[in-house]
């Protein structure tokens, strides 16, 4: 049976959640089914399945409550007082590129960690809202500022429970 290497595996997880995102960003909640199948093939070829399906049981809740949080402070806006289901598809995809394109970056030292959520997440955001997926409704720099600090905090949590994960899986 064929065995994609780590570097093919690499850029199929990286081109499917890129897939999954720009889907969602044009198409929101047309974009489900699309997203769905993107969703399946990354499972497909990640390297570790168990692994990675206990990595999105553990921290899709984590992620999750970064967007009720975000929408609760009024950050961001989706036009729904719920978190729209093209989301959760879009962080199940994020999840699942923890083992395989973010590698690199889940293994960064904390504070390069945190930065790159910090300076990244505000910017996929502010893509998004360009395409009409969801409004921001602070200002520019309260917005980076905010939404910064609550990446920031997301990247340790999510990076120590990866860690966690897959040292004892």
């Amino acid at each position: 049976m064929y065995r994609p290497s780590a570097k093919v595996r690499l850029v199929i997880n990286f081109s499917l959640f890129q897939l999954c995102w720009f889907s969602a960003l044009f198409m929101q909640a047309d974009a489900i089914f699309f997203i769905l199948v993107c969703i399946a093939a990354m499972f497909i070829f990640v390297s570790n399945k168990k692994q990675s399906g206990f990595l999105v049981i553990c921290l899709l809740p984590v992620s999750l409550l970064l967007e009720i949080l975000s929408i609760s402070l009024g950050i961001i806006n989706y036009g729904s007082p719920t978190i729209p289901v093209w989301l959760v598809g879009i962080w199940v995809a994020f999840i699942l590129t923890f083992n395989e394109s973010l590698k690199k970056v889940m293994s960064l030292g904390v504070w390069q960690a945190m930065c790159l959520f910090a300076v990244f997440a505000p910017l996929s955001y502010q893509a998004g809202e360009k395409f009409g997926a969801l409004t921001i409704d602070f200002s520019l720099v309260d917005f980076w500022f905010a939404f910064s600090a609550i990446w920031a905090v997301y990247s340790v949590a999510v990076r120590t429970l990866y860690q966690a994960i897959t040292t004892n899986f």
